[in-house]
């Protein structure tokens, strides 16, 4: 059986095809872990575009999390923006809401020397159900591999699978 969550914003797909095609496959999850699975559940998680918006606190506690529904063996897809992203003109060209997201990198300030760098949106009213800090983040490889490995072993990193802009990881 497939099971499909996706965060609030995503509620109203998520209530339509529970209308058409059962309740018990699908859900929507809440802002913070812990996804109402129990351990080892599933062969593969995949994460699109969710750690792009989330403070270094709350990526972790994801991470943990699915860490803890994934199968031993089992494989988690995941994307963050990262430093090839952060490079691209569409990412220097897209209008973060309330976020210098463009000025502090071409400061130079981050990256390359922290590996992560978040900056909140002045407000978080743009996506309902959002209880915590959301904005911009960007993740180097070097960082995810440091720190992801506590969670997983991180089998890759491949720069701008997705729309040409965010690493698959």
């Amino acid at each position: 059986t497939e099971i499909y969550t996706l965060s609030l914003h995503d509620a109203l797909p998520i209530y339509w095809m529970q209308k058409n095609y059962g309740k018990d496959n699908f859900l929507v999850n809440k802002f913070d872990p812990p996804l109402p699975y129990p351990d080892a559940s599933f062969d593969i998680v995949y994460s699109v575009s969710i750690l792009t918006h989330l403070n270094e606190e709350s990526g972790l506690n994801w991470l943990e999390d699915i860490c803890r529904i994934l199968k031993p063996g089992g494989y988690a897809l995941i994307t963050v923006l990262g430093t090839y992203g952060s490079k691209v003109q569409k990412f220097m060209n897209l209008a973060y809401p309330t976020c210098n997201m463009r000025e502090h990198l071409q400061q130079g300030e981050g990256l390359d020397t922290k590996g992560f760098v978040f900056l909140p949106y002045e407000t978080t009213a743009i996506i309902s159900g959002v209880s915590g800090e959301y904005g911009a983040s960007l993740h180097s490889e070097a960082y995810i591999r440091e720190t992801w490995s506590r969670f997983f072993e991180v089998v890759s990193v491949n720069e701008g699978v997705v729309d040409n802009l965010q690493d698959l990881v």
